[in-house]
């Protein structure tokens, strides 16, 4: 007999999922992923665009959108799910068709910081911003969240504000080679990969905690927040920067581990 119910709500969503399909098909697929979501109710799945070749065309979006509906038919699946478009300094015009194609996006993530990319981070801020402007000149009702790194002088986050950025999703992940200068990347051949977890925290923090000074509206913060401790720095942190239109807090990898953590602190703040 159960002792205790948990009650989920009807729509569970995943935003940042991982299907290495092509060449990568050996580490995950988007099948296994989708069966692993089903078993823990996910609704709605949200991939990564950092495969290999990375989805950054509308080519291989196209492919991958089609291994995506061939696993669904495979898993007799219904739920939903959608693909991050990977911004790069030489895709704008791909990005801007696949937007106008859509006919329903209201919001985009603009992703300047992806660690698993070859494009260099740190000289990508003329295109970022470049990219920012031309979307936000066509479409000036979408709502342009900006995605960007510790590697990044935090004035980047004015200055994307002033191009169009309405939202800014600061840093949620390290480069490794920063967290562990002498140690080989597991993914050193494509891009060096990234840190989400724990041992990013602190860098992360210390990061976020000058860049919204920078940032006249919404801001997206997190990295590594696995207790109340951690929370609360977050808490403390965005309550004492009131010239923010408004922010949130991602909770990421605590949801796996800590399901019961992350249910409370979602029923805290929503009472």
């Amino acid at each position: 007999m159960l002792k205790e119910v948990i009650y989920l709500p009807s729509v569970i969503i995943d935003t940042h999922c991982h299907g290495r399909d092509m060449n990568q098909s050996y580490k995950t697929t988007v099948k296994q992923t989708l069966s692993e979501a089903r078993r823990g109710l996910i609704t709605t799945s949200f991939f990564m665009p950092n495969t290999d070749p990375p989805i950054i065309n509308l080519e291989v979006l196209e492919r991958y959108l089609g291994i995506i509906d061939s696993a669904k038919k495979e898993l007799g699946m219904r739920e939903e799910q959608y693909v991050y478009f990977g911004a790069t300094d030489d895709n704008l015009t791909d990005l801007e068709e696949q937007i106008w194609q859509s006919g329903g996006f209201w919001a985009i993530e603009l992703n300047f910081s992806c660690p698993n990319t070859p494009e260099d981070i740190k000289g990508n801020i003329k295109g970022a911003l470049h990219c920012v402007q031309k979307v936000k000149v066509k479409y000036p009702k979408l709502i342009l969240v900006a995605k960007i790194s510790v590697v990044h002088p935090p004035e980047f986050a004015q200055q994307l504000r002033e191009v169009g950025a309405d939202v800014l999703h600061a840093v949620n992940t390290i480069p490794y080679k920063l967290l562990f200068p002498d140690k080989v990347s597991p993914l050193h051949k494509v891009g060096g990969g990234g840190v989400s977890g724990g041992p990013a925290f602190e860098m992360a923090f210390e990061y976020n905690s000058r860049v919204i000074e920078f940032f006249r509206g919404l801001v997206i913060l997190g990295c590594g927040i696995t207790d109340d401790k951690k929370l609360g720095r977050y808490v403390d942190l965005l309550n004492r920067h009131g010239s923010s239109e408004g922010w949130a807090i991602s909770l990421c990898t605590a949801a796996l581990r800590r399901p019961e953590w992350v249910k409370e602190v979602i029923n805290n703040f929503n009472s």
